[in-house]
């Protein structure tokens, strides 16, 4: 929808396609960027629950259905919330003169109620995303301690590299809310303080608006760069060896005619198996140490 928010900004006498083409744009870009913030947040309560929480918590959460349900919450909100209603004739979707972008009509009597509703979600999940990342520095922080303490044996040595693999991807989800929040933010305010009679904000919108699009671009850099399972696969994707790509989808493997067995390279890369820093994990390595020291004393009839 990009494309047609450009023929919106570079018009010079309002819009020059059809209103039903702009309503569309204007309703696929609202509903984008909304179910992005939520997702967003989203994925904070899950790195969150992965890394704070025990396995069986994560997975009794993280199953299936639920996760079905969170996606689809995710979409359905900004839909019900802000689409249908102005589709229903409460509100005005379609091309705004203020700034030139197909979302919805500026002037319209209700759009500030709009403007005050999407703030509103964009403030409610970007509390959401820094407490969970607050929560999870925390307690990174309080294990890293307790790691020291017990980092002289080699079972230890083998926890400690799941957990720098899920602390890593960690890091790099934390990169794309910044990124996000960086190019999201600036918009959203100004969208509160957009009305007919400020000229400042009308004109400081056009700007913000093409910093909030970047997002889109941000995205795959991060990933591409700094994230270990895309890197691999982007980079199988770059050198055009598909047949290379870990894990492959079933579409890929019906285009490349594979087996149902998925290729995993001899170098492997990490495993998404939920990875925890809670008890659990040294609970479990103190009592595969203890049944060894019992087969040990056995063995030598101590």
């Amino acid at each position: 929808m990009q494309p047609l928010q450009v023929v919106g900004l570079l018009a010079e006498h309002g819009w020059p396609l059809t209103d039903q083409v702009c309503e569309m744009a204007g309703s696929t870009i609202v509903i984008s960027i909304t179910s992005s913030v939520i997702t967003l947040a989203m994925i904070s309560i899950n790195r969150h629950c992965l890394i704070t929480k025990s396995r069986k918590v994560y997975e009794s959460i993280y199953r299936g259905q639920n996760i079905f349900l969170m996606v689809l919450f995710s979409w359905l909100l900004p839909i019900c919330v802000l689409i249908i209603p102005q589709a229903a004739g409460y509100g005005q979707l379609g091309y705004d003169k203020f700034t030139h972008l197909c979302a919805w009509d500026f002037a319209h009597y209700l759009a500030k109620v709009y403007q005050i509703v999407a703030a509103m979600i964009g403030v409610i999940s970007y509390s959401i995303i820094l407490i969970c990342y607050s929560l999870i520095y925390l307690h990174l922080k309080k294990h890293s301690l307790s790691l020291q303490r017990h980092s002289s044996n080699l079972s230890s040595n083998r926890i400690d590299k799941k957990v720098r693999v899920s602390i890593k991807i960690t890091k790099n989800l934390f990169y794309v809310v910044c990124a996000y929040m960086v190019c999201v933010v600036p918009y959203s305010l100004c969208l509160i303080a957009i009305s007919e009679s400020n000229i400042l904000a009308r004109h400081a919108s056009l700007y913000l608006a093409l910093i909030l699009v970047m997002n889109s671009c941000a995205n795959v850099i991060i990933y591409g760069l700094k994230h270990p399972h895309f890197r691999v696969v982007f980079k199988c994707i770059i050198t055009c060896n598909l047949t290379k790509i870990p894990l492959p989808s079933r579409f890929l493997r019906l285009l490349l005619k594979q087996s149902p067995e998925p290729h995993v390279p001899a170098s492997g890369i990490p495993s998404d198996r939920p990875v925890n820093l809670t008890s659990d994990t040294w609970n479990s390595h103190n009592s595969s140490r203890k049944k060894r020291s019992e087969s040990y004393l056995s063995a030598t009839g101590s």
